[in-house]
């Protein structure tokens, strides 16, 4: 139940700071019908002045998304390793919710160095869970082996990247206490070195992994819940793989061989996501395929939007065919569509909510609540359709509605997960 309830926990925390952080000048016209309007839009400017340029709110959401969802990943894993241990990773789940709280607390009324303690306190709870689950397991390719180690691998990775792309003028005021990189002279030879450099790739690869592991790492495992064989983790490790050497060829500037592996990274989600679907259809389980299915759809929604909003001023030199021309021809694109794109904007709210939204749903099938998982997960899918059509066609209230109701379905979820965990003879 503690597993369950976290996810939801987990789940409302990045809901909640998304809220908070909701920037009125990222809104379409239409939503002026919402009271959306230049009143409000002064108003959030002269927030973010008012906080020295960095929005506490903000930055709590961005940290957000790039923590949370790959930090259930290798909780989740450790956590089905093995029986063994789920009450030492239930306590990693509990350390890991109350840093995150006190991190969050911490950044809007400006603790600092506590709330970089209390960080480090949660990424060193996700490693004690890890070390855990890597206890129990055997030998190199023993499949809960590579079901702990890779999704730790992959957190290893997002944490490497977002270190070394981490970018001082993004910090509030407090942390000079962190160093001399965080004060103002810190803040303006970074600001003065990439001007010069122009482009980071480390920061690129960070906003890549961060767009992609979480939800791809869901999958896998999910992958690996429903067959338990080989194959799903022969996936997991292809999937390491290419990740890795598209990771080295960004460093080197190499291409076309750093689009090719991340190319080969997607299919192998997608062959692991059909690999389920046919394990859930013969196994004849109604839930599971419902689950799997709405996997793969939710996955390619969310690359599709991706690839529609790729944006050629964020690619280095490279990348030819995002020249000067494909830059003038986005930038006339968003002033064509009032300063906001569209594609931008869906790519964006499904990188905010599939990852953790799947994890929660999947907690429910985890949890045997049964055919009610199966409709929340078609709910959710059906309703997020919805948003992506509406928000295409500038179509409000709609739009918001079929959110609400998408988020509406997640606590459900929560509440029948928590409910079948007390219960499990109801299973």
């Amino acid at each position: 139940m503690v597993s369950t309830s976290t996810t939801g926990v987990v789940f409302l925390m990045n809901f909640v700071s998304n809220m908070k952080a909701m920037d009125p000048n990222n809104h379409p016209a239409e939503d002026s019908k919402l009271g959306v309007d230049d009143e409000k839009k002064a108003a959030f400017v002269k927030r973010v002045a008012e906080q020295g340029g960095v929005d506490r709110w903000t930055r709590v959401a961005l940290n957000n998304r790039e923590n949370l969802a790959i930090a259930l990943g290798v909780l989740w894993a450790a956590f089905t390793t093995s029986p063994l241990i789920s009450t030492k990773v239930m306590y990693c789940f509990l350390v890991y919710i109350g840093a995150r709280v006190l991190f969050v607390l911490c950044y809007v009324f400006s603790l600092s160095p506590w709330r970089s303690l209390a960080f480090l306190i949660g990424q060193v709870s996700i490693l004690v869970a890890a070390g855990f689950a890597l206890a129990q397991t055997g030998g190199v390719f023993d499949l809960p082996l590579i079901g702990i180690a890779c999704p730790t691998i992959f957190y290893l990775m997002n944490f490497v990247a977002r270190a070394l792309s981490s970018d001082p003028n993004n910090h509030p005021a407090e942390d000079k206490v962190l160093g001399s990189k965080y004060d103002t002279e810190g803040k303006e030879g970074y600001k003065k070195m990439m001007e010069e450099k122009g482009f980071s790739r480390w920061h690129r690869i960070a906003e890549n992994q961060g767009e992609q592991f979480p939800i791809a790492v869901l999958i896998l495992l999910s992958t690996m819940h429903v067959r338990n064989d080989d194959l799903s983790g022969q996936c997991m490790l292809c999937y390491l793989a290419f990740r890795f050497l598209f990771l080295v060829c960004y460093l080197l500037a190499l291409q076309p061989f750093r689009s090719i592996f991340f190319i080969l990274g997607n299919i192998t989600v997608i062959v692991s996501a059909v690999c389920s679907i046919l394990a859930a259809k013969g196994n004849d389980d109604t839930t599971q395929l419902t689950a799997t299915v709405c996997n793969l759809v939710i996955f390619l929604m969310y690359n599709v939007a991706l690839i529609k909003a790729i944006n050629p001023n964020d690619h280095p030199a490279e990348d030819s065919r995002h020249n000067d021309s494909a830059k003038a021809a986005f930038a006339k694109r968003i002033a064509d569509q009032g300063g906001v794109d569209r594609w931008t904007r869906i790519a964006t709210n499904q990188i905010e909510n599939f990852p953790l939204a799947l994890y929660v749903l999947w907690a429910a099938v985890f949890a045997g609540v049964g055919i009610n998982a199966a409709y929340c997960f078609g709910t959710y899918l059906m309703l997020r359709i919805v948003f992506l059509i509406c928000y295409l066609f500038g179509v409000q209230p709609l739009r918001s509605i079929s959110f609400i109701l998408s988020q509406v379905t997640l606590v459900a979820a929560v509440i029948f997960g928590v409910l079948a965990a007390q219960h499990p003879e109801t299973e």
